[in-house]
């Protein structure tokens, strides 16, 4: 098997240079700040001489950073035909096939994140149905000049007629949140930063959606992450007037810590419920329900969905009257289980996809059916570096009716061809259900 293209582009530079830079020996590094700084822990002193640099705000400190970047830049330029490899570099960069990712279908319309080769940043498109053109709906890029502005999220409406925009300048963790009008591809004067890159959720009339906000909005605070809430934005209304209606504050005696994270959404196939998902670091989750038109009440009555101790993990999914979750209760390998959202009894839950011998991954739901996902603990880096499971090909599927559409994933190939994949997949997986038996009493 032959060598990457971009791994032998680094191994060309690498040995360009060591060529051009005799020895490192022979650089003079620009001293670091040091200080006395030390810390006593259980008895026993640990110094830390290289704090002054966490002080970016030190002149010395930023002295020193420019400093280390000119060393940098100059030994750089001395590599014998450094320009002419990046010139190439950057011509085989922009020979890449686009990537399609984060496909979601509302209204009738398709909405994905689309980055072509050469580019740094993924755009968003949209098309009327699968087989529509294609059209540019948002270019990152042109939004405040030299912000170097990326798409951390966009949620569109059920109707397909507004987007809600998780914008974030120079990498930074904290959103703006925009919104932008798909019809004339404008963006409404709605803005609220800084809000979490999670936990958007449009209401069923498109007219307000949910986000994770908070009081402090100091972004270098570490107390950002702490007493999180859940707040409905109506459109068109200042921000000050956006409603917390799940928190420690709202809603005490759901006893929500200061580090929990709660985050709601409305499913589609039951536009009158609220889910709210209350999260830490453990993968056990914690659920609530309340009604939608109880909403517009002075405290919002929220009811028991899931405790932790129910040993439910890995996401959920609405449909009908019946709440889906993965379980490793009774399987190591884990399981899908199902209860009634009105009355939920965990422990004797419903198996709809039982353990299997590869382990239940993931589960997501699109209009029409529920998929399940199967790793067998391989994994393997994709072309773009990061690290994906290898799942089995294997599905259950599961009559959701109106279950919102939503692909994620990512595919490197045009997007009728990824769309032909998607049909024959889902033509199997209708086919393979009729075969089994017990597979109609959830299709």
């Amino acid at each position: 098997m032959g060598i990457p293209t971009r791994a032998l582009c680094w191994l060309v530079f690498a040995g360009l240079a060591m060529l051009s830079v005799s020895t490192a020996a022979q650089w003079k590094y620009p001293p670091a700040p040091t200080s006395d700084a030390a810390d006593t822990w259980h008895g026993k002193r640990y110094e830390d001489p290289y704090r002054p640099l966490e002080n970016t705000a030190d002149q010395r400190v930023a002295a020193w950073y420019k400093s280390q970047a000119e060393l940098t830049d100059g030994t750089l330029a001395k590599i014998s035909g450094r320009d002419a490899l990046v010139r190439e570099w950057l011509s085989m960069d922009k020979r890449t096939p686009p990537r399609y990712r984060q496909f979601q279908l509302e209204g009738g319309r398709l909405f994905y994140r689309k980055t072509v080769g050469g580019e740094n940043v993924g755009k968003i498109y949209f098309r009327q149905g699968w087989e529509g053109k294609e059209q540019l709906l948002f270019d990152p890029t042109t939004y405040k000049k030299g912000s170097d502005t990326a798409v951390k999220l966009f949620v569109p409406s059920f109707d397909g007629k507004n987007v809600v925009l998780g914008l974030a300048a120079k990498g930074a963790e904290w959103s703006e949140l925009r919104v932008l009008r798909v019809d004339d591809k404008q963006l409404l004067p709605d803005s609220i930063y800084p809000a979490g890159w999670f936990g958007v959720g449009w209401f069923p009339d498109s007219a307000a959606f949910l986000y994770n906000g908070g009081d402090v909005t100091d972004v270098k605070s570490a107390d950002i992450e702490l007493n999180r809430k859940i707040r409905i934005h109506k459109l068109g209304s200042p921000t000050s007037d956006d409603r917390d209606i799940l928190s420690n504050t709202s809603t005490p005696e759901l006893e929500i810590a200061s580090k929990e994270i709660p985050i709601g959404s409305v499913p589609e196939s039951q536009p009158d419920r609220l889910i709210g998902a209350v999260y830490t670091v453990q993968p056990e989750m914690r659920l609530y329900v309340a009604s939608v038109s109880a909403l517009s009440g002075a405290h919002v009555a929220c009811k028991s969905l899931v405790h932790r101790s129910d040993n439910l993990v890995r996401g959920y999914l609405v449909y009908g009257e019946w709440l889906y979750a993965v379980t490793p209760a009774g399987a190591p390998h884990y399981r899908v289980v199902r209860s009634l959202i009105d009355k939920p009894d965990w422990k004797n839950s419903e198996t709809v996809v039982p353990e299997a011998a590869d382990s239940i991954d993931s589960i997501a739901q699109s209009e029409n059916y529920m998929v399940v996902a199967y790793s067998d603990g391989d994994q393997r880096p994709d072309c773009s570096g990061s690290v994906v499971n290898r799942n089995t090909a294997r599905s259950e599927a599961s009559d959701h009716g109106r279950g919102r559409g939503v692909l994620s994933g990512h595919s490197q190939r045009p997007l009728p061809g990824y769309r032909q994949r998607l049909v024959a997949a889902a033509n199997d997986i209708r086919s393979r259900c009729r075969q089994r038996p017990g597979c109609e009493e959830f299709v």
